[in-house]
């Protein structure tokens, strides 16, 4: 009986402060449409960016070279969501016959695990899916699904 009390109660308040139980889990989870394009400083100096799904999961982001500053690091973004804008999915082997406004590349890796990679016209590579690969290659075009969604509504943000 006492713990019915305490139920009660808690009810009690959470309807006193105005909030149901939904209203109150969903405080406490991040839009899953959105997402965030992370910019940060390397211990080198150098800028990357790095595209993160509202709950954190890493799904691509620049190569490892990186930009000479957070400047250069969001005209990359800029540039990427242009090009992926009307880029073409393409095999590696028939990515270099004809680029158009660029490319989207899948391919399987001597590991055997799939990567996607994102060029502009001219071949410079402007973003990719990261070293830790996928299983199969419709995971790597669900991943890539989730780049493109993240960098069409997601924030560009600066690490801290």
């Amino acid at each position: 009986m006492r713990k019915l009390y305490v139920c009660v109660a808690l009810l009690a308040a959470g309807a006193v402060c105005g909030l149901s139980g939904r209203d109150a889990l969903a405080q406490g989870k991040k839009d899953k449409d959105a997402g965030t394009i992370e910019i940060s400083k390397g211990k080198d100096g150098k800028f990357r960016f790095s595209v993160r799904s509202a709950d954190d999961k890493f799904l691509g982001g620049s190569g490892p070279k990186g930009l000479d500053s957070e400047k250069a690091a969001r005209a990359a973004v800029d540039e990427l969501k242009t090009v992926l804008a009307k880029a073409k999915l393409t095999k590696e082997k028939d990515a270099k016959k004809d680029r158009g406004a660029g490319t989207i590349e899948i391919s399987a890796g001597k590991d055997g695990k799939f990567r996607f990679s994102i060029r502009d016209a001219e071949g410079k590579f402007l973003a990719g899916s990261g070293p830790q690969g996928f299983e199969s290659e419709k995971a790597a075009k669900a991943d890539l699904d989730d780049f493109k969604a993240v960098l069409a509504k997601g924030k560009v943000v600066l690490a801290k």
